[in-house]
């Protein structure tokens, strides 16, 4: 799972990789938490047979190439969401 948009240099390597990239929508303030929990409740309707995601890559402060800072309260919802979906 990746913020969109995401670093390029990010995609670059783990492309080759064959890692299955899967977007999250941003807005202003960064990641938002109601689409990495839409994204995962959702998972096995949404993705068939392709594994749930297992790591959530995300730059919470200063984000590139947005900039974006993600507040503390949003950080503790991702951080709760992470830990339900077991990211």
């Amino acid at each position: 799972l990746v913020e969109e948009p995401c670093y390029p240099g990010t995609l670059a390597v783990v492309k080759p990789l064959g890692v299955n990239i899967v977007g999250l929508r941003t807005d202003a303030q960064g990641l938002i938490p109601e689409a990495l929990a839409e994204v995962m409740g959702d998972w096995e309707r949404r993705h068939g047979d392709i594994r749930r995601p297992r790591v959530l890559y995300t730059i919470p402060t200063g984000h590139n190439p947005s900039g974006a800072t993600i507040s503390a309260d949003r950080r503790r919802a991702i951080y709760e969401l992470a830990q339900r979906f077991d990211l």
